[in-house]
């Protein structure tokens, strides 16, 4: 895990702004499965990547401030979606908007298991479902087309 830090820190991390949303290779982190498994702790992301953002300021790497900033943001958005299963865990089963609450939600289990299996239909959900199955990993942005 530490080495995966490391590797990003020093490697893609410079060229996150411009190839995070690339879903055809490794393009991001790479580091949610050790976030996942408690490997690597959110603190020790953030505080080694901006050391190295202070270090790359100090040598007048000014294009990677971009970058950084943005994986920032995403692990903040990552804690914020945690925050807010974890304090309001009834939004597991209904909306958190008031406005939703009339939405007219399918619950049945065939199309959950047909999505479950990357079988739905729809090719870049079933090859992100796929991928899952095959790897253990999902790209960031196909992770969000999948749950949508």
């Amino acid at each position: 895990a530490d080495r995966a830090l490391e590797s990003f820190i020093n490697g893609s991390l410079t060229e996150y702004a411009t190839n995070r949303q690339k879903v055809d290779s490794a393009t991001t982190s790479l580091l949610s499965p050790h976030l996942h498994y408690g490997e690597l702790s959110v603190r020790k992301i953030f505080h080694n990547v901006r050391m190295k953002q202070v270090l790359w300021v100090k040598e007048g790497k000014v294009e990677a401030e971009v970058s950084v900033n943005l994986f920032l943001r995403s692990i903040g958005f990552r804690e914020y979606s945690r925050y807010l299963s974890f304090n309001f865990p009834f939004t597991h089963e209904r909306s958190l908007l008031s406005n939703l609450k009339f939405f007219p939600w399918r619950v049945d289990e065939s199309y959950f298991k047909v999505w479950r299996q990357g079988r739905t239909g729809y090719p870049l959900v079933d090859a992100g479902m796929r991928e899952l199955w095959a790897t253990g990993w999902m790209h960031n942005q196909i992770r969000v087309i999948v749950s949508s």
